[in-house]
């Protein structure tokens, strides 16, 4: 626990990554049965369990959700996801208030296992086998070529939240001044994407543009440059990680004011590191008082 009273989790209380992937290869394989493939390929059919965002991070609140992916061959469906795998989960005696979330604008099974809150995204692959070592990170253009739009906005938390450790110096020294900028805005009542505020996504972008400007400076020095630089950045000019990167054959829809007239109105642009990178919304008078207040 950090001084101030706010837990944070720093150990897995299940090995959720463990328990999903197991259960998901077993239905996986069934599924491949069903599909009629040889004995031998089904067996060796599998899916991947991803974990992102604050949990993925390490700076998750104690009691906090956790974000997970299942990413799974072609020749299974969303439908199926949430139809036959949502079944699979219920039976499942640790499984508690599961709930599909259907028509979000990233659906996700909702399910308590032990007392922990899951939430589940489903992306499917065009191949026939997720090998454990897959990455979402590589190969983009041939990854995202045959995506539904759901697919893609499912695959984004895991691309963005490994974009954000794997483009700091330090990942420790982010890590520790992360969480002191998560309790500092959660104090403050201006942790949350829902109210207009920053989400986790933001504050995790803000901390690391100061850790990639200073890479050798120690936690303390980072939260202290956290406050003095972004109380003076010149906004609208967006934080950004890396220059967004642009793949014609995809066409996705990518933030640049320059082609997008509605981009020019943003006050408050903090980009996403993945393609196709987006800017996070806020309320923009009320963040940039309290960094000019910083306390």
């Amino acid at each position: 626990m950090l001084e101030g009273g706010v837990g944070y989790s720093f150990q897995m209380p299940i090995c959720d990554e463990c328990w999903l992937q197991e259960i998901s290869n077993a239905w996986i394989r069934q599924k491949a049965l069903e599909q009629n493939l040889p004995a031998h390929v089904a067996n060796s059919t599998t899916g991947k369990i991803f974990t992102f965002g604050s949990y993925r991070l390490g700076v998750n609140f104690r009691g906090a959700d956790i974000d997970s992916l299942l990413v799974v061959p072609r020749f299974i469906t969303r439908e199926e996801f949430f139809s036959d795998f949502q079944t699979v989960l219920a039976e499942n005696s640790n499984v508690e208030d599961l709930h599909a979330v259907v028509d979000a604008f990233v659906p996700v099974l909702k399910m308590k296992f032990m007392g922990v809150e899951i939430d589940l995204l489903f992306a499917q692959i065009d191949q026939m086998s997720i090998p454990e070592n897959f990455s979402l990170c590589e190969n983009t253009e041939v990854l995202m070529r045959n995506m539904d739009e759901r697919d893609v906005r499912s695959i984004n938390g895991v691309r963005v939240t490994e974009d954000i450790l794997n483009l700091v110096y330090n990942k420790n020294s982010f890590k520790v001044a992360l969480k002191v900028i998560r309790i500092w805005a959660k104090r403050r009542n201006v942790y949350s994407n829902a109210l207009g505020f920053l989400g986790g996504v933001s504050w995790a972008i803000l901390v690391s543009r100061i850790c990639q400007l200073y890479p050798y400076a120690t936690p303390s020095m980072i939260v202290y440059l956290f406050f003095t630089i972004f109380s003076q950045w010149p906004w609208p000019k967006p934080v950004r990680l890396r220059e967004c990167e642009y793949i014609a054959s995809l066409c996705l829809p990518v933030w640049d004011p320059r082609l997008n007239p509605s981009d020019q109105y943003h006050l408050m642009p903090i980009l996403t590191p993945s393609y196709p990178s987006k800017i996070q919304r806020t309320m923009y008078s009320e963040v940039i008082a309290l960094l000019l207040k910083g306390n």
